[in-house]
């Protein structure tokens, strides 16, 4: 069997556990929970998410933009204090 480094797949894990899952979306909503912590997300929201591209928009560009608008949405809902 190969090792797990050489096969390319080392990134690749199950994900954070539930106790591992709690207290990161506590951090998240501590982190956002102040004024300037909701500026923060207001900011990255404006930057990313309600940003408009041109039709002419290379696909690359529309993948970049897209990861960053699912990045920041992802963020939004572990800041939001009921994770939904």
């Amino acid at each position: 069997m190969a090792d797990e480094l050489s096969d390319g797949w080392a990134w690749f894990d199950a994900g954070p556990t539930a106790s591992n899952a709690t207290e990161l979306h506590n951090a998240f909503v501590r982190t956002f929970a102040s004024d300037a912590g909701r500026q923060v997300l207001t900011a990255l929201r404006r930057m990313t998410i309600e940003r408009r591209l041109p039709p002419d928009a290379p696909e690359a560009l529309l993948r970049f933009v897209e990861g960053q608008r699912a990045l920041v949405a992802h963020m939004e809902r572990l800041s939001a204090p009921d994770p939904s």
